[in-house]
Formats: C-alpha cells, structure tokens, sequence
C-alpha cells in the first residue's frame, strides 16, 4: 500500500486537533474525538458501500446506537469510559448480524426501505439515553485504555485486510464488467455478511467515541444522526474502493457544514439538505456521468465480443 496518498488524505483529519492542542485551545479534545470517530464512520462506509456496494444508508443509525449506550455503562452502571467504548463494537456485531439476515435475499429496494425505517428507529436512541446536557467523562491514560485501543486496531486490521482481499477484488471486476460474481468464483453472501458485520462494528465504536468527551459535537438529535448517515452513504459512493478516496470525500460532506454551523451559528444547517441532494445523484447518476434511467454505455461496461459461428 502506497503510504503518501493515505497520509495526504488523513492530513484534515490530523491537522485541526494538533493545531489546537499546539495552542493549548480547550476545543482540542472534542474536535480530536470527533475526527477519531469521523475516520472510523469513514472506513464503515467503505468497507460497506465502497467496496461491498451495500445500501447501507443506517451507519449514522449504527453510529447512533452505540452513543446511546455509553451514557448507559458510565453513567448508570458506573463503568470506565474506556471499558465502556471497547464494547461498543460487540454490540454493532450483533445489531449487524440481525440485519443481514433482515435483508439477505432482499431485493435492494426493499432492502433500502428497510435499512431506512431502522435508521429512523436507531437515529432516535441517543435523545432517550442522554441528558441533553450531560457530557460524559473522556478518555483517562489508564489500563483501561488499551481496551478501547486494541478493539480499534483489531477492527482496522480485519478491515485492511478486507479491502485487499482477492474476494474484495474479485467483487470489484464482477461489478465493472456486469458479470455475475458467482460465475468468478466469489461466494457473494459470505462476502457481504462480512462487510456488514465490520461496518456496523466499525461504525458503533465511532459513534461511541463521538459521544465521549466535553463537549461531543454530535448533539442527541436524531436529526444530525438522520443527516450523517445519508453523508456517510455518499461517502461510500463517492469514495470508492480506496481509503484515501473515502477520506478525502468525507471532507466536504461532514466536516464543512458542521465548521459553518460553529463559526456561523445564525446561518441555516445544510448538512441534511446536502447530504440528501449527494445522496440523490448517486442514485440517478452512473459512475460514467450518463444518467441511470438510460441503457448503461457499452463504452463504460467493457461489453466482451461475441464469439462467431463455427464454419459448416
């Protein structure tokens, strides 16, 4: 793996909360989780909808579930913060694995429609579970630390090697050529069951970490959790199969429009209008800019020459 697009594209990530802590601002630690969980939301959406092309529009409603459950474990069960995150991703196993065997077999509109009505459900959680005041406490430099740090990198590394995978490429060539992935030798369910399962453990240990901390700047409305999960279904999109490219998408989509709502509290919140006109275009749009109501173009699909009549 080349390192220098993937650090370029992590560059955003890094360089605000190092520029504030650099300066002693006291924003340092919620704009440093928000951009930890922001990068792990990113890396759900590509492993999910980059690179398994799942119409997985909940991760915001997955995201959602596991900030609900950290007021639950700190605050009512009186867990450490840390022992508390390193949770989140058993719990994003499960709510996944229940949700491939919802929409295995499923036609993707269906399955769309069902994925909807369970972001809208999910969405809704952390307003039942959080004070709209509370702020939970961060993470402490303590044993418990490394619980937290050793289900991230487990679930970094299962889903890097995912993504470099040969059934993740093998997937990747069915798709451009329009062939069936079966016929390539790729066991397609075994291989989408997987992407859903990281995704959703992925995206529950963001959404833990966008919790944590003073001030988290992911409120309790369902709405911003509505909005985040359509952003991050266009990610997925746009990003494609690369983990720079998704990095790199995720830029105008999430951290923009949240930058303007800060610095300009009076101007209106787009995110969730832009998040929705992305979301549009990608349904009506191909890859190759022609529109999805049209015959795709032979050019783009590879079309392969027919084999000619043997003589008689």
């Amino acid at each position: 793996m080349r390192m220098a697009p993937l650090l370029t594209a992590l560059a955003p990530f890094l360089l605000l909360p190092i520029l504030l802590a650099a300066i002693g601002h006291p924003a340092f630690l919620p704009f440093a989780g928000f951009s930890g969980g922001l990068a792990l939301l990113t890396v759900a959406a590509l492993i999910g909808i980059g690179i398994a092309r799942l119409p997985l529009v909940c991760l915001g409603g997955f995201a959602a579930m596991g900030a609900s459950l950290m007021p639950i474990l700190t605050v009512d069960l009186g867990w450490p913060t840390a022992a508390a995150l390193a949770t989140t991703p058993l719990l994003g196993l499960i709510l996944g694995g229940l949700v491939w065997l919802a929409i295995r077999g499923q036609a993707g509109v269906v399955a769309t429609a069902l994925l909807l009505a369970l972001l809208l459900g999910l969405a809704s959680l952390p307003s039942v579970t959080t004070e709209p005041d509370l702020e939970l406490a961060g993470l402490g430099i303590d044993a418990f630390l490394l619980l937290p740090l050793l289900a991230s990198t487990l679930l970094l590394s299962a889903t890097a090697r995912f993504a470099g995978a040969t059934m993740a490429r093998l997937h990747e060539a069915a798709v451009l050529a329009r062939l069936p992935a079966d016929g390539l030798g790729l066991d397609l369910a075994a291989f989408r069951a997987t992407a859903l399962l990281l995704a959703a453990a992925t995206a529950t240990l963001g959404g833990g970490i966008l919790a944590v901390g003073p001030a988290p700047l992911i409120s309790s409305d369902a709405n911003d959790w509505v909005a985040l999960s359509l952003a991050l279904f266009a990610v997925g999109r746009l990003g494609g199969v690369r983990i720079g490219g998704a990095l790199l998408a995720a830029l105008p989509l999430i951290l923009l429009p949240k930058f303007t709502v800060l610095l300009a509290p009076h101007f209106v919140d787009l995110t969730l209008a832009a998040a929705l006109a992305a979301l549009i275009l990608q349904l009506i749009v191909r890859p190759d800019g022609s529109p999805a109501w049209q015959p795709p173009s032979t050019a783009f699909t590879g079309s392969l020459p027919q084999p000619r009549s043997a003589p008689r």
